[in-house]
């Protein structure tokens, strides 16, 4: 495609999925009062729009239209964005290869004559099989790059791999399986779709125009013309109707995840390695009873077990590709107002990593600073311990904690994994635990994710936020990114790490990994990255013997836009953006600059200690109105956008990569009294994302669910539900609002259980002891 095609579309006002409903759902007056009776006689029929350039172009997306191709242009192989700064996700968008691999997205539709006669789509004529078509190509081809094979192409099924529905805006298409990374996809709307008169959806005028159009006029029209015509070709041949039942057509290629992954674990090989284990005089004993107020009695058999587990320090050296907050000063801003805190990772031209140019450059820190050094903990079982266990070697077993979490958590299970032969490794997330940054020595961190519920004044500041940084989405995901990054270097040093002295191997290449929360979103990911290595076949070392995966999920943006956990911060964070006001300004009558100074007063006018003046008082109680009214249509369209840009670090595309690991996935469902998960929710579905929560991410991953014990000498892939616990069961026995001590202790044992054994057997066997607990 050449590049006069893209300048022209790149002014374009295109419609990112289902970021423009805010103004319908809070306008009343999209559809007349008065609308007359209405026949096909005097209605005009509905329209997909289409007009791919001018100053008033409308573009649906995905779409392939916005994909620059041209190898002389600095942005070959990226999307092109609207003019639109009012927006992160436009931001972001434009920084990726591809559009995303599981959201929902809307094709626009026009009604001309809604707002006179009432008229609106049938509904269902949308959701019945052959309204929309849509096709593969074969994996790492595209229709836009001309290397789509005719006789690898794939028919997607209506209801199984997608279904359609109607929105305000069109004709909504959700994903039921997660797209493949790095492959093109087509698709077409037919004529079986019509409004609530029986009259059928036509052509736009440009549409028509550019797909029978003889290849004449500029190289813009003649390039349209040759894509839209030839899709329809295929979509003819194909979907087996004629070109003529054809309404409206597009090509979309989803974003290449595996290129920057590739250049990542390549880098790690280089640049890793494990230094300085010492030993820090003491026992996991006295780590959990300092850190975590634990109590144990005297002789009894946890503590004779606990004190005979040594804990060792370590220094971890890795590429560490984030901007770190500087020195002497730091902007603590999560709004991207000049703070590094809002980077994200860069290649050497200063770009976003991507398919052809996928090395991350790890920035020279500020003197005085190393974050590229990690703090690593061990808990490693004496010699006492081994012998009194007949152990003869130990094995490693890495384990990854969650969000606003501390490496120090994994010590809540070090216990029941050394009782099983393993010795516990972990380190923190990057900005969490000791990866936070404090700009001086009062022992108090400015910047952490670590919460303040870890008992600790320095983590006093903690926010989920700094991690999970919704307002600049590809510093979020480069967040997770990074942390995958980090476990692939620590599981590589430790396959290079001569442990025989602490009673290990001297080359272990069979670690086992253990995430909880997100860290097994950052687990799948880790896996994902390790079995798709290039270099699988001649270097193990990024190998795992066995997973077990403790309530995960899939689509990070929606899980904490709606999770009972983090969504109240979600709300907080995002209305506090300058985006979000923006966003909802014409739905109110605003204008965006009006909205945003509105958006200040209110919240100069929450800050205020003193009395407000009437105008104060009535720009907060205004804009608390235009949160009330706006922010569910505003978060379920800044989630859709938001994970587009999210999904290379999001586990959903990575979990379709893990076939050979052994896996064990926990998830708590409840049982009526006791409630489900309330951080990652179960699933999302009827927010309108089908492939996020646990579920989702359960499926992605192909697993079966198993009730009672069992054992698959060639590995299991297996998932139990817990009826009772909570989201934090795998380390807490304590009991929360609907769980009960008991309860909550029996989940924890039976947890625990399940991932000792499923460790120790290589994934072979799962031991469930407690049918009372597991569905």
């Amino acid at each position: 495609m050449k590049k006069t095609m893209l300048t022209a579309l790149v002014t374009s006002t295109f419609v990112l999925s289902a970021c423009n409903d805010i103004a319908d759902a809070v306008d009343s007056d999209s559809v007349s009062s008065t609308a007359q009776p209405a026949s096909a006689q005097n209605v005009d029929s509905p329209i997909i729009s289409f007009t791919p350039a001018g100053s008033s172009a409308v573009i649906s997306t995905p779409n392939d239209l916005l994909y620059d191709t041209d190898t002389s242009s600095t942005t070959v192989g990226r999307l092109q964005r609207a003019n639109n700064d009012s927006a992160d996700v436009y931001v972001a968008t434009a920084q990726l290869d591809g559009w995303g691999i599981g959201q929902p997205f809307t094709i626009k539709v026009e009604l001309p004559d809604q707002k006179k006669f009432n008229t609106s789509l049938d509904m269902s004529s949308v959701q019945q099989s052959g309204a929309v078509l849509l096709f593969k190509c074969p994996t790492g081809t595209s229709v836009i790059t001309s290397t789509c094979s005719t006789s690898g192409i794939s028919n997607l099924s209506y209801g199984t791999d997608f279904s359609t529905d109607v929105s305000d805006d069109g004709i909504v298409v959700t994903p039921l399986k997660a797209f493949e990374s790095n492959t093109g996809y087509f698709l077409a709307v037919t004529n079986k779709v019509k409004d609530n008169l029986g009259q059928s959806v036509t052509r736009s005028t440009a549409f028509n125009t550019y797909s029978t159009s003889t290849g004449q006029g500029s190289s813009t029209e003649v390039a349209i013309n040759s894509l839209l015509a030839g899709t329809n070709t295929l979509v003819s041949a194909l979907g087996s109707i004629e070109i003529s039942d054809i309404m409206y057509s597009a090509t979309f290629t989803t974003q290449n995840v595996d290129a920057v992954a590739q250049a990542v674990m390549d880098d790690i090989k280089t640049t890793t390695s494990i230094s300085s284990i010492t030993s820090a005089g003491y026992t996991l004993r006295t780590a959990l009873m300092n850190g975590f107020d634990a109590t144990f009695e005297d002789g009894s058999d946890t503590a004779t077990l606990l004190d005979n587990i040594d804990i060792y320090t370590a220094t971890l050296t890795l590429p560490y590709y984030l901007p770190y907050p500087g020195l002497p000063s730091v902007n603590t801003s999560l709004t991207c107002n000049f703070s590094s805190l809002c980077g994200n990772w860069l290649n050497s031209s200063n770009q976003a990593p991507w398919e052809s140019s996928p090395i991350p450059i790890a920035p020279t820190p500020v003197t005085g600073l190393t974050p590229g050094q990690v703090s690593v903990l061990l808990a490693v079982p004496n010699a006492t311990l081994r012998t009194s266990l007949s152990l003869t070697s130990m094995k490693v077993a890495q384990f990854v904690h969650g969000i606003t979490g501390i490496k120090e958590t994994g010590l809540l299970v070090a216990g029941p994994l050394a009782k099983a032969g393993f010795i516990t490794v972990m380190i923190d997330h990057p900005l969490h635990g000791s990866r936070s940054y404090g700009k001086n020595s009062d022992g108090e961190y400015e910047v952490t994710a670590t919460s303040s519920s870890y008992g600790s004044t320095k983590y006093i500041n903690g926010n989920a936020a700094v991690f999970g940084n919704l307002s600049s989405l590809l510093t979020a995901r480069d967040n997770l990114r990074q942390a995958a990054s980090d476990q692939l270097a620590l599981k590589y040093a430790l396959a290079n790490t001569d442990l025989s002295t602490y009673g290990g191997s001297s080359s272990d290449t069979t670690t086992g990994l253990i995430g909880l929360s997100l860290g097994s979103i950052v687990a799948t990911q880790v896996l994902g990255m390790a079995e798709s290595y290039d270099d699988k076949s001649t270097d193990d070392n990024y190998n795992y013997s066995a997973a077990v995966l403790n309530v995960g999920g899939s689509q990070t943006a929606p899980i904490m836009g709606y999770s009972n956990s983090f969504g109240s911060l979600v709300k907080s964070s995002l209305t506090s953006t300058t985006g979000f006001a923006r966003a909802i300004a014409s739905a109110f009558g605003y204008t965006p600059t009006n909205a945003v100074t509105l958006q200040a007063t209110a919240a100069a006018a929450a800050q205020t200690t003193t009395t407000l003046t009437a105008a104060q008082a009535q720009a907060k109680a205004k804009f608390n109105t235009m949160i009330t009214l706006g922010y569910d249509s505003f978060l379920k369209g800044f989630a859709n956008g938001a994970q587009t840009v999210l999904d290379a670090g999001d586990s959903l595309v990575w979990a379709s990569k893990i076939t050979t690991t052994p896996i064990l996935a926990m998830q708590v469902i409840g049982n009526g009294v006791n409630l489900s998960d309330q951080t990652i929710p179960n699933s999302i579905s009827s927010n309108g994302f089908p492939l996020g929560g646990t579920t989702p991410w359960i499926n992605a991953l192909n697993l079966t669910k198993s009730s009672q014990s069992t054992m698959n000498s060639s590995g299991l892939h297996t998932y139990t539900n817990f009826l009772v616990g909570k989201h934090g069961s795998l380390l807490s026995s304590s009991e929360e609002s609907g769980v009960t001590t008991g309860q909550a202790a029996a989940a924890t044992t039976e947890m625990q259980t399940q991932m000792t054994t499923f460790l120790a057997t290589g994934g072979t066997t799962l031991s469930i002891t407690n049918s009372n607990v597991v569905e």
